[in-house]
């Protein structure tokens, strides 16, 4: 009895029965099974039965050297009779550290250590993780979102497959995937930037056709419904008004220019030095009391109160500090004291002037107020009295009051039959001066302050002062204030 051969199957058919072939996924091999390689010899590859193939793509580790290198066999040979393997943990030998060294002369010693992995894969799932870490020592552990080339392929393993832009591996296992964002490689974008240029050149351009199309038909329609009848008299335009303080301020700052004074400003928010103490006024004057003067909390670590400034003297501080004399400036603008009645407010106008040279006198303080009140109030018989008083920054220290009338009621500013109080001033104080670094025995001046709201009810017949800060026109409009009244000593400051 005889005994029919076995057929054993062949290499190809045990490996489709037993291997999984990852880069396939199989598809194919029931019709076109695995190629059966048996050895190989440079570039070539031999199959069971001896047929010779020239190998493009089944080894990507050996394409450089080929197949059965003889060199590479030899130190392979070598290195496997004085050691196969070690695990860098807690070990280390001599072929990981050369390969580690020469990697590093490379790169000019910029590289520092080099991290070994056992295929592309895991070098990829290692980028990862250090560029995490790289981030999150840092600071930015919500760095964590990759960019990765579309179509582009890294390897199967879950961190490796999330920077890979293959289809089908995305298909199968994208519940597991991190996301990545997918960009076009520099090659694509060269071909494709043209195509997208041109596209949104394209949708632009209708855009722009379509809304020219539409503006020409609302012109259109709009122009069809509109009339214009020219025989009908102009609407009237809307009207401002110059509010009195802003005159007032112009006007002075005309009559003082004309006398050769500059206009000098400041903050308002200042220290008690500046606003106090380099005006030789002691900490124990009225005026630094809580009840009339608004203060600012205390900082912590500050030396110095910050207030609302009481008047505009620390600017005639901070002139004096910063400008070689001879000095010759007036300081209008706004300034805070906690008072309120028909003829005070919390805050207020007042304009201060200041003359720092040699050989000044009282005399100058006259002639230059004199003629400040002759220019303003546009009488040319002005009476000025200098009555003597106190102020801790002047001495001597004056009270001015300038000659006037009543009528029925009505005050006229000129000759002497009454007196009115309008501004006070004197010769600078010598530690002042000496206060801003200056030397009082070589330089003399004088100051004068005036409130410049209290002017302007003198001059345009105002009898409250609270309604300078009611913002109704009607009491602009009353009073005659036009929006560009421009005052000029030629054609009157009050024009």
């Amino acid at each position: 009895m005889s005994t029919a051969p076995t057929t054993e199957p062949s290499l190809s058919q045990r490996s489709v029965a037993a291997v999984w072939h990852p880069c396939t996924q199989m598809q194919r091999a029931a019709t076109v099974p695995p190629l059966a390689i048996v050895r190989g010899s440079g570039p070539w590859l031999y199959d069971e039965g001896g047929q010779r193939y020239f190998d493009t793509s089944s080894s990507w580790w050996v394409n450089l050297f080929g197949h059965a290198d003889a060199r590479i066999n030899a130190a392979l040979h070598d290195q496997l009779a004085t050691l196969p393997h070690v695990m860098l943990a807690g070990c280390t030998h001599a072929p990981a550290v050369e390969l580690a060294e020469r990697l590093s002369a490379l790169t000019g010693g910029v590289l520092g250590h080099c991290f070994f992995a056992s295929d592309g894969a895991s070098a990829v799932e290692i980028a990862l993780k250090m560029s995490f870490h790289h981030w999150r020592n840092r600071g930015l552990g919500d760095k964590r979102e990759f960019v990765c080339l579309r179509q582009g392929y890294h390897g199967e393993t879950l961190g490796a497959l999330a920077v890979t832009d293959v289809q089908i591996f995305r298909d199968a296992y994208d519940p597991l995937l991190m996301r990545s964002h997918q960009v076009m490689s520099p090659d694509a974008r060269q071909v494709q930037g043209p195509v997208l240029n041109g596209l949104r050149e394209a949708v632009t351009a209708a855009l722009a056709a379509r809304k020219t199309l539409l503006e020409t038909a609302a012109l259109d329609a709009k122009l069809a419904n509109e009339k214009l009848d020219m025989t009908l008299p102009v609407a009237d335009a809307p009207r401002g008004s110059i509010h009195p303080i802003s005159q007032v301020m112009d006007e002075l700052a005309e009559i003082f220019a004309d006398l050769g004074f500059a206009v000098a400003g400041g903050p308002e928010i200042e220290d008690d030095w500046h606003n106090f103490t380099a005006l030789n006024i002691p900490p124990e004057h009225p005026a630094r009391a809580m009840h009339d003067t608004f203060y600012f909390p205390d900082q912590a670590g500050s030396e110095k109160r910050m207030l609302l400034r009481t008047h505009t003297s620390p600017v005639q501080i901070r002139t004096m500090m910063t400008q070689e004399p001879p000095i010759r400036i007036i300081a209008p603008g706004r300034v805070y004291r906690s008072d309120s009645d028909a003829t005070h407010t919390p805050m207020f106008h007042q304009v201060e002037g200041l003359v720092i040279d040699r050989d000044i006198t009282m005399g100058h303080l006259r002639w230059t107020l004199e003629t400040m009140v002759k220019a303003f109030f546009e009488v040319d018989d002005v009476t000025l009295q200098f009555r003597p008083s106190f102020f801790p920054f002047t001495e001597p220290s004056v009270e001015i009051d300038v000659g006037c009338s009543w009528s029925g009621g009505t005050l006229s500013i000129g000759g002497s039959e009454s007196w009115l109080e309008i501004l006070g001033g004197g010769m600078v104080h010598p530690r002042v001066i000496a206060n801003c670094g200056l030397d009082p025995e070589v330089w003399q001046g004088f100051a004068f302050g005036v409130g410049i709201d209290r002017l302007a009810m003198l001059k345009y017949g105002m009898n409250d002062l609270r309604a300078f800060f009611d913002a109704d026109l009607r009491w602009l409009n009353h009073y005659g204030f036009r929006a560009l009244d421009v005052p000029t000593l030629s054609g009157g400051v009050g024009a």
